[in-house]
């Protein structure tokens, strides 16, 4: 991590990491077969939607 955000400004680094439980959600339904419950993909989209305010500077 700390290579990264050395390479990268703050913003799209926090924007990565905040992306890490969505992708761990999807992986783990795909690789594992592991179920997707209505929460799950509430909390998935609520995140997306703030990666997407913050990357588009409107958060």
């Amino acid at each position: 991590m700390t290579v990264v955000s050395r390479r990268v400004p703050a913003t799209t680094a926090s924007l990565g990491v905040l992306a890490t439980p969505v992708l761990g959600i999807g992986l783990s339904a795909v690789i594992l077969a592991e179920g997707l419950d209505p929460q799950l993909v509430i909390s998935a989209l609520t995140i997306l939607l703030g990666i997407a305010l913050g990357a588009k500077g409107g958060g």
